[in-house]
């Protein structure tokens, strides 16, 4: 007598219970495994802990280019100096790609961004009013001169100079995973991985910076080495506090002298006329 084929199990659902039993015994399950020595009944990596096989990686959480090995997060990606990227190669989001400027030579005043030869900033003039800067001409970079609503502005501390109106700067206390960068308050993929800068030169801010460019003049107020002009008098150029306060103690001890001179000369005792008088007025 045949059986109802209701009474047989399908063969989806022979096919699923051999799909848990297989991840049941699986390295890594969540299923314990009994062990005597964890290089012999462990997966590797795993540890033998009261007799059961850990994974040393469950409860840790690792970062965007790292992974869990033994316990601890390793960097996988291409900023580790281990991984490396190699010739004609460049580090571009956390993996090694086709460097985009190998085989470029663009000249002493110029600088490689995405495979295109750009001026270099300091190598273009501009009038009062403009500043430098990198735009899509025709479809193409190119290093120009444009309308600079900044010019003129100085703002202060922890503010900075947004269309020409001072505001607190967006990306003060944003921090970025490495790779990208803050702009406009939002973290960004880092335009210098696509750049490479001339002998001299560094990236910063997603253009080239010469190296000997001195420092910009500080915005805050003077200090005790530049010149202030009030009422007539102030520090000269190059002069010190120090060499000041060592004139103003050397001249002190001559006031001094000079002051008590003076007491002296409008205290001095009276002529015998004068206390003749004082007595007839006391009479």
């Amino acid at each position: 007598m045949r059986e109802h084929p209701r009474n047989h199990p399908s063969r989806h659902v022979l096919a699923a219970a051999a799909l848990v039993a297989a991840l049941l015994a699986a390295p890594g399950s969540a299923r314990a495994q009994p062990c005597v020595d964890a290089s012999k009944d462990c997966p590797a990596g795993w540890a033998c802990t009261a007799g059961q096989c850990v994974d040393p990686c469950v409860n840790v959480t690792c970062g965007k280019y790292e992974a869990c090995v033994a316990g601890a997060c390793v960097d996988q990606s291409c900023y580790s100096p281990s991984n490396a990227c190699g010739q004609g190669q460049a580090c571009i989001q956390g993996s090694c790609q086709t460097d985009p400027c190998a085989g470029f030579s663009c000249g002493a005043d110029a600088y490689c961004d995405s495979g295109a030869c750009l001026k270099l900033c300091d190598k273009l003039a501009c009038p009062a009013g403009q500043r430098c800067a990198v735009e899509q001409v025709l479809g193409h970079l190119e290093t120009r001169c444009v309308k600079d609503p900044c010019a003129g502005v100085s703002c202060g501390a922890g503010k900075v100079c947004l269309s020409g109106v001072c505001a607190a700067d967006p990306c003060a206390g944003v921090v970025c995973e490495t790779g990208r960068v803050c702009k406009g308050g939002a973290c960004v993929a880092d335009p210098c991985e696509l750049l490479t800068c001339p002998a001299g030169y560094e990236c910063g801010k997603g253009t080239c910076l010469s190296l000997s460019k001195p420092p910009d003049p500080p915005v805050d107020p003077p200090g005790p080495d530049v010149q202030v002009a009030q009422r007539g008098c102030g520090v000269a150029p190059g002069a010190s506090f120090a060499a000041l306060t060592s004139a103003l103690t050397s001249a002190l001890p001559v006031a001094l002298a000079l002051l008590l001179v003076a007491h002296q000369r409008r205290h001095r005792r009276p002529s015998a006329r004068g206390r003749d008088r004082t007595r007839q007025n006391w009479k």
